[in-house]
């Protein structure tokens, strides 16, 4: 790749370079064509003056020299284009056919590799046309200045083309040189299983930077998707492994003493029962937990919040037989996912009803600065102690590993809500006092469902 750019930037630049080359030296020419024209008629303006054909032929031949020295042939014509008069030595130049001109005409002649200026200019008198001058003058100073100027370019074109070369090489090198890094990295990271990252380049505005940059960002959603995926079956296993073995044990136990005692069968049948819905309910919320992490897309919708509230109290209540006091203003509408919001209110209705036994409180209102909603369940429990309250939103936490295994808590709850939450561009936290009560505090911003205002 690096000798594609290389070649193809020469040649580019090279092709590019003699056009450049093409149009100077037809500019040159013309320009100085021009000038040695503009030169020759001057002169041949003032070797007239006013004279009249007549005494132009009366003059002597050094009246020619001295007002048209470098003239290789001269011509004085009559009105008709008939030759009056010649001076001149080369037989071809004399050759040239007269011609009787009414305005000023040139042309640039070619003899045995030379070139001439011809320039005819007109003899009046009385505002007629009484005949004409013919001048010929080699054009011997424009064909030394064109020599010099193609040995310029040519050296100015191969001295180019040599450093377009090295450039070309040292531009591809450094172009090629983040690819290169990145198969090598990418080369590595295939052969070790080590996620690594390319080096911040210096310009990271222009393509190559930002390229650099969307393999370091997918570099890192790998990394961590294989470490979330590594901890997910870590924490899985981990979690499954204490129910694995109550239920190996009790059941090895009712094999021996079991089967002729009822109360040991009992005993066991529930502790198996019971670790099998801990079971159930621990692979349900890894799922859960699993889809979160996967980027899920949202299926957004415009939800009157006090009726999903009442709705979710409803299913709540009949199981546990708690008061839940429901203060939302009536009109007070979110766009969120359906079912993820139900899920929210589950989870922290759950933890509240579980460690508490006074009637729970939902609270939501609009934020005044920006539109938002704020969700606020409120309990009046045991309570968080301080340093714990960052770490409870980490996967499998929990706070009283006695406490957890009697409520049958599992330590994912909070950890489902906080990426529910994310995923909706909120934030949730929480305060507490021991022996007091906690509160959790969701934050929802204003939302609009994709496709409507």
């Amino acid at each position: 790749m690096k000798r594609k750019i290389a070649i193809l930037t020469t040649l580019w630049f090279s092709v590019l370079l003699i056009i450049v080359d093409i149009a100077v030296y037809n500019l040159f020419i013309q320009t100085a064509t021009d000038n040695e024209r503009d030169s020759l008629q001057t002169k041949t303006e003032v070797f007239i003056g006013n004279k009249s054909i007549t005494d132009l032929l009366n003059e002597s031949p050094s009246y020619f020299q001295t007002h048209l020295p470098n003239y290789d042939m001269v011509r004085l014509l009559d009105g008709h284009g008939e030759i009056l008069k010649q001076i001149g030595n080369d037989k071809d130049l004399l050759k040239i056919e007269p011609q009787s001109v009414e305005t000023v005409k040139s042309e640039v002649l070619k003899d045995n590799g030379k070139q001439f200026l011809m320039l005819r200019i007109p003899v009046d008198s009385s505002n007629k046309i009484v005949g004409t001058v013919e001048i010929v003058e080699r054009l011997d100073a424009l064909e030394e200045n064109r020599t010099i100027l193609i040995s310029i370019l040519m050296l100015v074109t191969i001295g180019a083309i040599f450093l377009s070369v090295l450039s070309s090489r040292y531009l591809s090198k450094m172009l090629i040189k983040p690819i290169s890094t990145m198969s090598q990295t990418m080369e590595a990271v295939e052969r070790s299983l080590q996620f690594s990252k390319l080096p911040d380049l210096p310009n990271s505005s222009d393509e190559l930077g930002v390229m650099s940059a969307t393999f370091n960002r997918m570099m890192q959603r790998l990394e961590d998707s294989f470490h979330r995926h590594r901890q997910f079956i870590s924490d899985a296993s981990h979690e499954l492994k204490t129910p694995i073995t109550i239920i190996e044990s009790y059941a090895r136990m009712l094999i021996r003493w079991g089967m002729n005692n009822p109360s040991t069968r009992e005993e066991a049948i529930e502790a198996i029962y019971g670790e099998a819905v801990r079971m159930k309910e621990l692979a349900h919320q890894l799922l859960d937990l699993a889809s979160l992490d996967d980027h899920q897309q949202l299926k957004l919708e415009q939800v009157d919040l006090k009726q999903l509230c009442k709705m979710t109290v409803g299913s709540i209540s009949g199981i546990y037989s708690r008061e839940i006091r429901v203060f939302i203003p009536q009109d007070l509408s979110v766009v969120v996912d359906l079912m993820k919001m139900k899920q929210i209110l589950h989870i922290l209705l759950d933890n509240a009803l579980k460690y508490s036994s006074e009637p729970i409180e939902i609270i939501a209102e609009k934020d005044e600065e920006d539109g938002g909603v704020v969700i606020r369940v409120k309990d009046k429990g045991i309570g968080i102690p301080d340093h714990e309250l960052e770490q409870v939103f980490e996967r499998f936490y929990r706070i009283d590993e006695a406490r957890n295994r009697k409520t049958g808590g599992i330590g994912l709850g909070l950890s489902i809500a906080k990426r529910i939450v994310q995923l909706h561009n909120g934030t949730i936290h929480i305060n507490s006092e021991e022996n007091v009560g906690t509160e959790v505090i969701v934050y929802l911003p204003p939302t609009t469902i994709p496709g409507k205002e």
